[in-house]
């Protein structure tokens, strides 16, 4: 399994102050779960129809997600780095994100079955 953080950060973003109607600079959060989920379907992908339905239940369980981290099977780990890699366009907000597709490490997870009463 693929150990990948998708806990928000923090980025300085131009806000505007509705009160005063001027824009300023505060610390907003990034919505990592919502990004890593959008590059999946990005139209830079060119994805068949067949490709992006097969996505769906990648992008939902990553967004669904209530932990800091979530572990995903090599093979939809590689649907999200092959993604990032295709993708242009990214800015300097993104880099803590990039850094975290890149960094991503494999682990050895064991998996329990859980029945009704244990």
């Amino acid at each position: 399994m693929v150990k990948l953080m998708i806990s928000d950060y923090f980025i300085q973003a131009r806000v505007l102050n509705p009160e005063t109607d001027i824009q300023e600079v505060k610390s907003v959060p990034y919505n990592v779960k919502q990004s890593i989920a959008g590059i999946l379907f990005h139209p830079d992908l060119r994805l068949t129809m067949r490709e992006a339905l097969s996505r769906k239940s990648l992008a939902d369980s990553i967004e669904n997600c209530q932990e800091e981290f979530i572990y995903l099977h090599p093979g939809d780990f590689t649907k999200v780095k092959d993604a990032f890699n295709k993708v242009q366009g990214f800015g300097k907000n993104d880099i803590e994100l990039l850094s975290r597709i890149d960094n991503a490490s494999e682990c050895d997870v064991e998996i329990s079955e859980h029945k009704n009463g244990e």
